[in-house]
């Protein structure tokens, strides 16, 4: 019993000095003040000004997969009117809740390898560099990318509690999983990609030849939960307009810059080399870059694909060896896959979009540090 208190204790230090990293990091900006999409969002937007129309358009308006980050605005407004610091507060509040979860997925995941007697410090470390890595703070301090955060929170969520659910078996956990998807799909689509991630969880470290029929049924329910948004956008297509199925599915969208799918693939290309770089180098950030689009193949560019294609290569094979590395790398890369590959969007770039992924580059850079400072412990303990 001493022990369990121990370790409960030490858990809640952590997550403490955890809250107070990034409240010094994101101090200074509680004071912002609106921008860009927060004027429609916010300041002109009537359907926040009633706060029980706006809870009732969670469930009125189907078609949109964002009503109840728009209902949380609504709550912000009825509270301090458009003072931007309570939607910032809020903000931060939903930036630490994503820590927590990321925390806790870590520190589940860790304890099921040979690193479990590091588990508390890394997964620290993890959640630590995650609640204060510059990357996040366009997600935290633009107020209206709190539909990225406020998704990615309840992404988290859900996989942690379907982690929980694998390793107990309690069909409580299975009921909170599912809870969570369903509200990070009324918050934005990123939420799609989490059957790939519990996918690529269950390839690396469960035992997926040995998965029962109930845990593969579960797998299909969280996978089908997930893809909310995409069943609305169908939904949609075939109910309002048929016409308007062709559309929903046309890859070549028409943009102000003209973009083909073709163009936008390859400018993303070099679109996710620059957040690989701002991992690793958060310098000359933006929130609203002028990025070029890629009308050809040039030399960059194929460095680019190389650059990816070699990192994507490197965590399969390194998914019997470093199964850190390769899993927060396909984490990064699968979580990017709505944003950044053939679907265009009129802005190629922004930093919120890695606000997700940038959990599994984390994941990945902590996890092999950890990897091979045991290594080289080992190596010595041999020697001796």
């Amino acid at each position: 019993m001493k022990k369990l208190d121990v370790i409960y204790k030490k858990q809640w230090i952590a997550l403490a000095v955890i809250f107070l990293i990034g409240l010094i990091a994101y101090s200074t900006s509680f004071m912002g003040s609106f921008h860009f999409d927060d004027y429609s969002s916010i300041i002109y937007n009537y359907e926040i000004k009633n706060l029980w129309s706006a809870f009732l358009d969670i469930f009125r308006k189907s078609f949109s997969s964002r009503r109840l980050v728009y209902f949380t605005f609504a709550i912000n407004y009825k509270l301090g009117g458009l003072n931007p610091i309570g939607y910032h507060i809020v903000n931060f509040i939903i930036h630490f809740f994503s820590a927590l979860f990321v925390y806790l997925i870590s520190k589940n995941i860790i304890s099921k390898t040979k690193l479990k007697t590091y588990k508390d410090e890394i997964s620290f470390f993890i959640s630590a560099i995650f609640i204060a890595h510059p990357i996040t703070t366009q997600a935290v301090t633009y107020v209206t990318q709190r539909l990225e955060s406020m998704a990615s929170m309840f992404f988290l969520g859900s996989f942690y509690f379907y982690l929980r659910y694998r390793d107990t078996i309690k069909i409580k956990y299975v009921i909170y999983s599912a809870i969570m998807i369903i509200l990070g799909s009324r918050c934005k689509e990123i939420v799609v990609t989490l059957g790939g991630i519990i996918l690529i969880y269950e390839i690396i470290f469960g035992n997926i030849k040995k998965l029962k029929k109930k845990d593969i049924g579960l797998f299909l329910l969280i996978s089908s939960l997930a893809l909310i948004p995409f069943w609305i956008r169908v939904y949609k297509a075939v109910s309002v307009d048929k016409v308007q199925i062709i559309k929903t599915f046309d890859l070549r969208q028409e943009h102000k810059k003209s973009m083909t799918r073709e163009d936008y693939l390859r400018t993303e290309m070099n679109v996710v080399r620059t957040y690989l770089r701002l991992m690793i180098l958060p310098i000359r950030q933006s929130l609203d870059y002028d990025y070029k689009i890629q009308k050809n193949m040039d030399l960059i560019t194929w460095l680019s694909l190389v650059l990816h294609i070699g990192l994507i290569l490197i965590a399969i094979y390194n998914i019997k060896k470093n199964k850190f590395y390769a899993f927060g790398i396909l984490w990064f890369y699968v979580v990017l896959i709505p944003t950044s590959t053939i679907i265009p969007i009129e802005d190629v770039i922004y930093e919120h979009r890695v606000y997700l992924p940038s959990v599994g580059f984390i994941f990945a850079f902590v996890g092999t540090l950890y990897y091979l400072i045991d290594k080289f412990n080992n190596k010595v303990e041999d020697k001796k």
